[in-house]
């Protein structure tokens, strides 16, 4: 077929959202090719150590951004985006998905040649491909004058039948006798690495192998060379496990932050798009936002910092630099999909990036119609000891991302929100491995049952937050903590510790300890307090009361207050 004929005269004018200029069955038909990854989070996470996950972060974000469009180039396709010259076929692809319109005749052998790939170059990672012929009327229209998003909306049910159906990913048998890989726990190995000691040596699959040499390239990370183009960084290492991303957090050393954003009901609003550009131009301002957001907050928060390098060194080869003093960039960016963001930062910055990222995204990005309403990201923030595995933290970071979504969308009920909501989790023991967010939290500490007013229970918490109110407690905390005379630690432990013993008793707690007072400590305290819980009284008690609640009588954000202070450093932003 004449693939210039039919681009000129069919997909050109589909595009822009207008009728073919000849008949695009005579040049071949039309259409719809989706592809969507499958249960990527499965392969990036499923091992603990920092470098392999970085290596799958990789591999996955050179399938998705790079090697896609050479498969549609080796189709005889441009396999451009479509405001580049000439326009392509790619209507989006990013995040681990893919729309695009192509002729009829190049679907199939294009859905093949995606899914190949994937475990092709990765061993493990799969995708899911297919393709639905359609006329130019329904890529105009939908099906009941939707428009091209409502043509979407349908792609989606088609590719999660697919994904139902289609055959199982690649299989590695794991026998009794067969050595483990030391990394996954999951594969057997069938090779031995030696790693950077005389007489030590480490087995390992063939997949995480791959993670460990993406490109032939130990060091090579896909968003960082993003991070480079963007700005002229000092030179500094790559961190090579969390502990070293731990010793960067000045507040309190040795944790990490992991953080989730996820940009609320964006999904609803593309299908609401009339044309392929439209939808084009919409996923790609918000992914485009997302990655300059996120770029510009950690240069402002996470210069290069000095630490001391950690045994992992070895396996990077350069054991030279074992317990000596280098330069890391303290972040690692798993990955940046369209509006999906997931981050590893020192523990004391995790808060307040978070806060940031979801307040620059609002400011940015906003709804295309008239009304231009803010766009929004909400998202979750564990702050953890660097020695829990990376799979737990995301798991829970998670959980809290559709916590703080919950949150949001309850108080959109209320009134419009114009900002995402933040929920966050200080991880300090194990025996919260198995327990759901929500139920965790329905309990003591967090929940004292019956010791309300009425026999209702009393919350001991007032997150999730919206991410401008949470920016501006924080800062709140670094005037409370940065002050010539900062507020003790020890003393807002005890004023925590108090809320256990119910309102009445840590009511008159607080009081008394603010009535000693001779500092201006509790004068900062109250005005975090107001911020955190929304009030607007001259002395407010560490107590609130809901309006409207079934359950809680009474909430207070000083345990919010307490577990995040320690964190807080008198060094500020970006130290």
């Amino acid at each position: 077929m004449d693939i210039e004929r039919w681009r000129q005269h069919v997909l050109e004018p589909l595009l822009e959202g207008h009728e073919p200029t000849a008949d695009a069955d005579a040049l071949g038909g039309l259409a719809l090719l989706a592809a969507d990854t499958d249960r990527t989070q499965d392969y990036v996470f499923e091992s603990a150590k920092l470098p392999e996950v970085r290596g799958a972060s990789h591999l996955l974000d050179t399938l998705n951004v790079e090697r896609i469009p050479d498969l549609f180039r080796e189709h005889g396709l441009t396999g451009k985006f479509v405001d580049q010259k000439p326009p392509g076929e790619i209507v989006y692809a990013g995040g681990g998905g893919l729309l695009a319109l192509v002729p009829l005749e190049k679907a199939g052998p294009l859905a093949q040649a995606i899914e190949a790939e994937y475990p092709q170059v990765t061993g493990a990672a799969t995708i899911t491909a297919d393709w639905r012929e359609v006329t130019p009327t329904m890529v105009l229209n939908g099906y009941s004058d939707g428009g091209f998003g409502e043509l979407v909306r349908w792609a989606g049910h088609w590719l999660s039948r697919r994904k139902e159906g289609k055959q199982p990913p690649p299989f590695y048998e794991a026998l009794p006798h067969a050595a483990r890989c030391n990394s996954c726990h999951a594969r057997p190995a069938n090779q031995v690495l030696f790693a950077n000691l005389p007489g030590e040596e480490r087995a390992i699959c063939p997949v995480c192998e791959r993670k460990r040499q993406p490109e032939e390239d130990f060091e090579r990370s896909f968003w960082f060379e993003k991070y480079q183009e963007a700005y002229e960084v000092k030179e500094a290492l790559h961190p090579q496990d969390l502990s070293e991303i731990g010793q960067a957090s000045s507040g309190r050393k040795g944790y990490v932050g992991f953080i989730h954003l996820d940009g609320d009901e964006l999904g609803s609003m593309l299908f609401r798009s009339e044309t392929p550009l439209a939808y084009r131009d919409f996923s790609r301002t918000i992914s485009q936002a997302a990655k300059e957001i996120v770029m510009d907050v950690l240069h402002e928060y996470l210069p290069p910092t000095p630490i001391t390098g950690s045994s992992a060194r070895r396996e990077a080869g350069q054991a030279d630099l074992v317990g000596k003093p280098i330069a890391i960039h303290p972040f690692e960016i798993i990955t940046i999909g369209g509006d999906d963001i997931w981050l590893i930062v020192p523990g004391d910055r995790a808060i307040p990036i978070a806060a940031a990222i979801s307040t620059a995204f609002s400011e940015r990005v906003h709804v295309p119609d008239e009304s231009r309403k803010p766009c929004t990201m909400s998202g979750g923030v564990v702050i953890a000891d660097d020695h829990n595995p990376v799979r737990i933290l995301q798991d829970l970071a998670k959980k809290l991302t559709r916590q703080a979504k919950r949150a949001r969308h309850e108080a959109k009920a209320e009134a419009e929100v114009n900002v995402g909501y933040i929920d966050f989790h200080i991880f300090k023991s194990a025996d919260m491995l198995d327990r759901e967010i929500s139920t965790l939290r329905r309990k003591y500490p967090y929940t004292m049952s019956g010791l309300g007013e009425g026999g209702k229970d009393l919350r001991l918490m007032a997150r999730p937050y919206p991410a401008d109110v949470l920016h501006e407690l924080w800062q709140e905390l670094e005037v409370l903590r940065g002050h010539d005379s900062p507020f003790p630690t020890s003393q807002m432990h005890r004023l925590a510790e108090a809320l256990l013993l119910g309102r009445h008793q840590s009511t008159l707690f607080y009081e008394y300890q603010r009535a000693r007072d001779d500092k201006g400590h509790f004068v900062r305290l109250d005005a975090a307090l107001g911020v955190a819980q929304c009030v607007e009284v001259e002395y407010p008690t560490p107590w609130e009361k809901p309006e409207d609640d079934d359950q809680y009588s009474h909430q207070t954000a000083l345990w919010d207050i307490a577990e995040l202070y320690e964190f807080v450093s008198r060094e500020g932003k970006g130290q």
